[in-house]
């Protein structure tokens, strides 16, 4: 996430534990792209949905807050990749006629053309491997307050479009568990699969605390390997369309509960680490 100001979400939280974590060095991966982009129809489709998310939360709370009095399916419309956008006005009766209060929610090309609009704090969210970011556009009414906050519900949908990207990732992250129920006190057995999506070789880091991060409700979780290594040395090839894997034990719990566990793998496309998750059952 990028631009003027920033908010702090799940995943950038996530992003920060990385940062100061054995994995803050991430391996590169270079690889003629396959990504996605603003103009395939697939892409399209999740970013529609995206929109249509954020247009149904802030309808939702339109009756809420004066300054969304306005907001219909008035603020729909299409740009130049055929995504939806919201353009939205409301004219205070208690402000002046020159003084609105408008926002703008757009998705567009990384490399397309930052768009200004004087007088408009903005914010950028920006999704490299799929070359697209969700830009909004606000413009406060200077003499009467303004309540709603129009980055809950992007901040909300905008993790759809981060999670999509990884399946144009070169890796793929998966984590699998003899059985989904553990009992209070019991260690967690799991395996870590990373699969290599594409048809070239990769020399990566091997399977251990140098390559991977487990978090549990955005929180590092203790973990240790359960089985030895594939391979001895430091580093590893992964085949085409290979993989390689590794069992793990992670730290027990003390009360039943549903947990899910993210598991961050160090090899970056384009800026962005594949992940994959597990969710398990703890009970008495």
């Amino acid at each position: 996430m990028m631009g003027d100001n920033f908010r702090i979400t799940p995943r950038l939280i996530l992003f920060l534990l990385i940062l100061f974590s054995p994995l803050s060095y991430a391996q590169e991966i270079h690889l003629v792209d396959s990504a996605g982009s603003p103009r395939d129809d697939a892409t399209k489709e999740v970013c529609n949905q995206v929109i249509r998310n954020i247009y149904d939360e802030i309808l939702k709370s339109k009756g809420q807050y004066q300054e969304l009095s306005d907001f219909d399916e008035r603020v729909l419309f299409k740009n130049q990749y055929g995504i939806t956008s919201i353009v939205y006005q409301y004219k205070d009766p208690r402000a002046k006629p020159q003084d609105p209060y408008e926002f703008r929610i757009i998705i567009v090309g990384m490399d397309d053309k930052p768009y200004q609009y004087p007088g408009f704090e903005a914010q950028h969210y920006g999704f490299p491997v799929l070359n697209l970011r969700i830009s909004s556009f606000i413009r406060r009414n200077t003499r009467v307050a303004q309540h709603f906050d129009i980055d809950k519900p992007i901040n909300k949908n905008n993790e759809i479009l981060y999670e999509y990207q990884q399946q144009f990732l070169p890796f793929q992250v998966v984590l699998k568990s003899p059985k989904d129920t553990f009992k209070v006190g019991e260690r967690i057995e799991f395996e870590v699969i990373i699969k290599n999506r594409t048809q070239k070789s990769f020399k990566v880091k091997n399977l251990g605390e140098e390559s991977l991060f487990f978090t549990i409700d955005h929180k590092e979780w203790g973990t240790k390997p359960s089985s030895p290594s594939q391979n001895s040395g430091k580093e590893v090839v992964i085949d085409p369309q290979g993989a390689i894997s590794r069992g793990f034990k992670g730290d027990s719990f003390e009360t039943p509960r549903d947990i899910e566990i993210l598991c961050t793998y160090n090899a970056a496309y384009k800026g962005i680490l594949p992940f994959g998750s597990l969710k398990i059952k703890i009970v008495k």
